[in-house]
């Protein structure tokens, strides 16, 4: 029975938004009616979490040549994640004449997604990370400005790069245990680090990883602010789910040590590069591949606890920002604070003591955890790194000045206090159980030398921005890089 549930799920996810081209006069309400489905079946599975996991073949063939689908704990809150964050962002939506291409595009997204967090093989794994692929491109791209068609192009070719590289790496893969299903190949202990690499590519560039996500500053920052809310918040999970399957189905010591200093590098340049910003979205964009950074190099159950945690949070900050820009008209860091909606000033303090880390807000412990769980230095390095991105975030926060009006915008007010009071409320149930005055007097100590440290070197800020690496043809030279480096691993060791 529970078995049929899913798979009628699966169906009505994959059919609705095809609906909406029919009905195109209702077709920002649709979305509304989809996510409130999805919420009602994932609040019967989390009250009977005992059901999990479900497995299913579809077409009745063998596990080793069906396509498979497991919705399991994991599969459950990154879904409600996803879900939640969506509902924010078609509220914020309402406060704009958008088409029905616009909903028919993000709830297509949405049930590419949910098909994506229950795939269990590397076929079905390509598929819908191709369809996110291309739906995001499009998502970019859909205001048809000049430097967004750009931005959706570099993504485009940096993401079929990966791609390639994933199918070739599938290909030795299968060639080598005559199977795609992650569940099969976990029992037969795979080590071939050169074929998992290159499956986990795609993944990486996803993820928004230093290294493999040159396509960031761009398309954060010239799609418009639902958008890189998603980019951020969600399509890096698709990414950090699927690297967290596959680094517990392979078995490879390779494969960690070359995720952690991805990881390490990940974390100190993206809050290096959040520093030097004057955009306030690329801020937060180069805070969200830090951030990631956190996650890789603790790539396990708490791991992805943070990684659910921040999506939250930083989809806040996200459509927080958005907000501002609408207000005071400007994306620049250095230029005098704006007079902004209790509603909004809420929500980004929310957001930014998430990101600080205070006890009871979402994801303090889980970072907590992550910090302290390597030796003394690399403790120290990633409280550096946690300076360094507090401090960027603390730019925008000196912008915004609480006005008198609570309301400016109901729709935008709406989402941004829905998906506050899902951040705080989280942030209560995964703290109270956890809470020590220690956490509490770490993270005040941390966030009062971050504004000590920002007074002091604020003046000193104008440092250089490395623009250039970003450009398209140093990415695919970095790109050749990385994949001569890997490849010259794989026949030495």
């Amino acid at each position: 029975m529970n078995s049929e549930t899913l798979q009628l799920f699966i169906i009505l996810t994959l059919g609705f938004p095809f609906l909406i081209p029919f009905f195109k006069k209702w077709s920002r309400y649709f979305p509304f009616a989809y996510v409130s489905l999805s919420l009602v079946f994932l609040l019967f599975f989390y009250l009977n979490r005992e059901l999990l996991p479900i497995r299913l073949i579809f077409g009745g063939w063998s596990r080793s040549i069906g396509i498979e689908i497991v919705f399991s704990q994991e599969s459950l809150h990154f879904l409600a994640i996803t879900n939640l964050i969506f509902l924010s962002v078609f509220f914020v939506s309402l406060s704009e004449k958008k088409d029905w291409h616009y909903y028919f595009l993000l709830n297509l997204l949405l049930a590419d997604i949910t098909c994506l967090f229950v795939a269990n093989d590397l076929f079905n794994i390509y598929v819908t990370l191709e369809l996110l692929s291309l739906l995001s491109y499009l998502l970019i791209s859909i205001e048809l400005k000049n430097r967004q068609i750009w931005s959706s192009l570099k993504y485009m070719i940096l993401g079929a790069i990966g791609f390639n590289l994933y199918l070739i790496g599938s290909a030795i893969l299968y060639g080598e245990t005559g199977t795609l299903n992650l569940s099969i190949i976990s029992s037969l202990n795979y080590d071939n680090y050169f074929a998992i690499i290159l499956i986990m590519i795609p993944l990486l560039i996803k993820s928004e990883v230093f290294f493999f996500s040159m396509w960031v500053p761009s398309a954060q920052t010239e799609s418009e602010s639902t958008i890189s809310t998603i980019l951020s918040a969600v399509v890096v999970n698709a990414g950090l789910f699927h690297l967290f399957r596959l680094s517990i189905s392979f078995h490879s010591q390779m494969v960690h040590f070359f995720l952690l200093i991805v990881g390490l590098s990940t974390v100190f340049f993206g809050a290096l590069f959040s520093l030097l910003q004057r955009d306030i979205k690329m801020i937060l964009a180069f805070s969200t591949m830090s951030n990631v950074g956190f996650v890789l190099i603790f790539l396990t159950d708490t791991g992805m606890a943070y990684a659910c945690s921040h999506s939250l949070y930083k989809s806040l900050l996200f459509l927080s920002v958005g907000y501002f820009i609408t207000i005071s008209g400007s994306k620049d860091c250095k230029r005098p604070a704006t007079t902004v909606p209790i509603s909004l000033y809420v929500a980004f303090i929310t957001g930014f003591l998430s990101l600080v880390g205070f006890p009871f807000f979402i994801g303090g412990v889980f970072k907590h955890q992550i910090i302290f769980s390597y030796n003394l230095i690399t403790s120290l390095l990633l409280l550096f790194v946690s300076i360094l991105s507090i401090m960027a975030l603390i730019r925008i926060f000196l912008l915004m000045k609480p006005g008198y009006r609570f309301f400016s915008k109901p729709f935008v007010d709406v989402g941004l206090l829905l998906l506050s009071f899902v951040v705080l409320f989280s942030g209560l149930m995964t703290t109270i159980n956890r809470f020590s005055y220690d956490l509490l007097l770490e993270s005040i100590i941390i966030l009062c030398i971050s504004f000590a440290a920002f007074i002091i070197f604020i003046k000193r800020d104008n440092l250089f921005y490395p623009y250039k690496l970003f450009k398209l043809s140093n990415s695919l030279a970095i790109y050749s890089i990385m994949i001569g480096i890997i490849i010259t691993l794989s026949v030495l060791l």
